[in-house]
């Protein structure tokens, strides 16, 4: 049997949508988990509600927990699941009529191989579009989650791990923190030379909202510190990082968080040695100087997205000074903010932050102003010449 597995919170508004999905499957052999995560919207009468139609031909089985994040809610899933396939679906998405049946028909093959941890199905936008990659030469692809990058299986998949596998390596949990990638385990998993089996069919359907933890990204982790270094230096351990790529993730978590929480936490968080703090803040020091050296003090982004706050963030309380922030829509930091159509005060440059589209918006920017334009990776490698 399946264990179709849904960690909720204030979430009433979309899980009707699986919901439906669930009650259109061609094929009825799993059980429905959902574990509430301290929800205040009602998500529980909405659930009773449909326990008492007794429209499903599958049962469905409700169990609440204290706000304590995803993580902890498929740790308590996992061990009161009934199934021995473990199918996480969001409470925001649904899947494909045929998913079920889908999964069936390939569990098969894997279930009782001990050099597997699962399968996995592709997930797709409303419109059709697929996310992420998958090789188009072949059904599926046999590698551990560590190996995607090698497969060219890039975007979120839509995995079905093996329960028992599961409760091998369940979540670590931080005291005071309900946010932790899915990577430390699914990473865990792969370094212990399981595989999964990655089939090429959509069977989830996704829809990446505003207030989703897809969208909040980098504000999650910085929220959660402990952590978000425990999986740095899991990476660190399990992928094959050169030293200085290793470096600069570590600097990246000590320029987001140095002016959150206490030098010796980012030594503990990150498990690294005095030597290697006084490393990144020596770096520190180095991109100022780079950046007043081959840029100026006076400058200004165009993006407040990740990147951008990752510069603010660099060159906070430092003598290069962020006059603006140029976007196509109003963000929410504290610092000045121009209007596209309107003049732009002088700085030295204005750095061009957006991942998409560089070339499209400095060429826009080109015919409104005179200021230099200087893009992400040019600004990278301007400041990280060492």
């Amino acid at each position: 049997m399946i264990t179709v597995f849904t960690p909720v919170y204030n979430r009433v508004h979309t899980i009707g949508k699986l919901y439906q999905s669930l009650l259109r499957q061609t094929d009825f052999d799993f059980e429905w988990l959902i574990v509430d995560d301290g929800s205040e919207d009602g998500i529980s009468e909405l659930v009773h509600k449909w326990l008492q139609e007794g429209n499903a031909s599958f049962p469905i089985r409700f169990y609440q927990q204290k706000n304590g994040g995803k993580h902890r809610a498929v740790n308590l899933g996992v061990e009161l699941a009934k199934g021995d396939a473990f199918f996480i679906v969001d409470s925001d998405d649904y899947i494909t009529e045929d998913a079920i049946s889908f999964i069936k028909k390939w569990w098969g093959a894997v279930a009782e191989d001990s050099k597997f941890a699962g399968i996995s199905g592709l997930r797709r936008k409303e419109n059709g579009k697929i996310i992420g990659d998958m090789p188009s030469f072949a059904p599926f692809v046999d590698a551990t989650n560590i190996e995607r990058e090698k497969y060219g299986l890039t975007g979120d998949k839509a995995e079905i791990y093996k329960t028992s596998v599961l409760k091998k390596y369940p979540f670590p949990e931080f005291e005071g923190e309900n946010f932790l990638t899915e990577a430390v385990v699914w990473d865990k998993i792969a370094h212990a030379g399981l595989k999964i089996r990655w089939l090429n069919q959509a069977i989830t359907v996704c829809e990446y909202r505003e207030d989703g933890l897809t969208s909040q990204g980098r504000e999650l982790f910085i929220r959660n510190p402990k952590g978000w270094g425990f999986y740095i230096y899991q990476t660190g351990l399990f992928y094959q990082l050169s030293d200085r790529d290793r470096i600069q993730e570590y600097f990246r978590y000590y320029i987001d968080l140095k002016n959150e929480i206490s030098h010796s936490e980012i030594k503990r968080n990150l498990r690294i040695d005095e030597k290697t703090l006084t490393k990144l803040r020596q770096l520190h020091k180095h991109y100022i100087k780079k950046t007043v050296d081959k840029i100026g003090t006076k400058i200004a982004l165009y993006g407040g997205g990740n990147r951008g706050k990752r510069i603010l963030n660099l060159y906070q309380g430092s003598e290069v000074e962020i006059r603006y922030i140029l976007d196509r829509k109003k963000v929410d930091l504290p610092y000045l903010q121009i209007h596209l159509n309107e003049d732009y005060p002088f700085v030295d440059a204005i750095i061009v932050t957006p991942k998409n589209g560089q070339a499209e918006i400095i060429d826009f920017l080109r015919k409104r102003t005179k200021h230099r334009l200087i893009s992400y990776s040019e600004w990278e490698m301007l400041v990280d010449g060492r």
